[in-house]
């Protein structure tokens, strides 16, 4: 049964908010289950990123979806129709949010693209401060995490962040 209340993570919101240091924190804070696949946790080689991950992931706030033999062969179809920008752990994202209705979470501008096209709901890094304000986190809080999300190298548009900069200062 479709469960459309899943935020499906791609590596780079998984990265980044590893990097900002509240991934603990927003999958705690998260009203919605958070979900990836066994690829995307592959994408992590940094050992401090996959401690991270799988500290979530053993207090259950992050559930890694491991992928059978028949459903990467469909990832990997899915991969072979899809744009050449798209990594197998993307399409394998994508795949779990058309097979259950799931929201993406990404930052990925073709996976954005791609989504848009598929008819797939997508957010990116501010939607979730959003969600992470009206969760209650105080202002400060905001607005340091998205400092640190930027001092990280994240790209975010540019007028949304300078007026939640503003807004959360």
């Amino acid at each position: 049964m479709p469960k459309p209340d899943l935020i499906i993570h791609d590596a780079n919101v998984l990265i980044a908010l590893i990097q900002a240091g509240v991934l603990d924190r927003c999958l705690r804070d998260m009203a919605r289950p958070a979900v990836t696949t066994d690829l995307v946790l592959a994408e992590l080689t940094d050992p401090q990123q996959q401690a991270a991950a799988r500290r979530a992931a053993s207090k259950n706030r992050l559930i890694v979806r491991g992928l059978t033999s028949d459903e990467l062969l469909q990832v990997a179809a899915r991969s072979g129709r899809g744009p050449a920008a798209l990594s197998l752990p993307d399409h394998s994202v994508l795949w779990l949010a058309q097979t259950t209705g799931g929201t993406v979470l990404s930052g990925d501008g073709p996976m954005r693209r791609h989504a848009e096209t598929a008819g797939i709901s997508l957010h990116g890094l501010l939607w979730l401060l959003d969600r992470m304000a009206d969760a209650g986190w105080p202002p400060p809080d905001l607005h340091r995490t998205l400092c640190q999300l930027l001092e990280h190298g994240n790209r975010l548009p540019h007028q949304a962040t300078q007026l939640r900069l503003l807004k959360w200062s």
